[in-house]
């Protein structure tokens, strides 16, 4: 595969929120008033167990208690945090 000029293509702002996660963690952080580490957690937690990262915003950060909990998440996002305290502590 070769690149040239035609290959770069300049993201819409939608597109590097959803593409890029530094931009979409420190966005939502910013929108919620949530610290960037917990958001961080919350975005590592979703990939490890394959949940749409959209589900801790909506039932998290906008507190939308129809959507299910899925504890699995639940379970390694407060593994993640556990381990983010710790390392603190150290």
């Amino acid at each position: 595969m070769s690149y040239d000029a035609s290959s770069i293509r300049v993201l819409r702002d939608d597109e590097i929120r959803n593409t890029i996660p530094f931009e979409l963690i420190g966005s939502v952080a910013t929108d919620y008033g949530v610290a960037t580490s917990c958001v961080r957690k919350a975005w590592e937690a979703a990939h490890i167990v394959g949940v749409d990262f959209e589900h801790y915003v909506q039932r998290y950060l906008k507190g939308d208690k129809s959507i299910a909990q899925i504890p699995e998440f639940e379970r390694t996002y407060f593994e993640l945090m556990k381990d983010e305290v710790n390392r603190a502590r150290r």
